[in-house]
């Protein structure tokens, strides 16, 4: 029963609120015939647990559409470090253009 108490109390605690996500750069590449977007987020855990993995969704606005992704990373954060992830969006048109400011983080999830 003991068990069962300690499981629950561990589900309800909000652990990782305090993990930050930071959009550090951003920069498109490409020539004529294809062109991409590639977002480096931060990722700082300031708990005193270590964290296993990530999931991270993200959007990026372009001139001409949005896009959307979901990151999976299982290397793990230990406490007080901070890790960066690459993520690339590829454009269906050589022509759109994207900035920093079209990256958004629609959520994530730790574990």
């Amino acid at each position: 029963m003991l068990g069962v108490l300690l499981c629950a109390c561990a589900a309800d605690t909000p652990v990782f609120d305090d993990i930050v996500i930071t959009v550090g750069d951003f920069a498109e590449y490409g020539d004529d015939y294809c062109r991409a977007g590639r977002v480096i987020l931060s990722i700082e855990n300031p708990t005193p647990v270590p964290v296993c993995g990530a999931a991270i969704s993200l959007s990026l606005a372009t001139n001409n559409r949005c896009y959307y992704t979901t990151v999976h990373d299982e290397r793990g954060i230990p406490p007080g470090m901070e890790v960066f992830i690459a993520v690339e969006f590829v454009y269906i048109s050589a022509e759109e253009r994207a900035d920093i400011s079209g990256v958004s983080v629609i959520g994530s999830y730790f574990f």
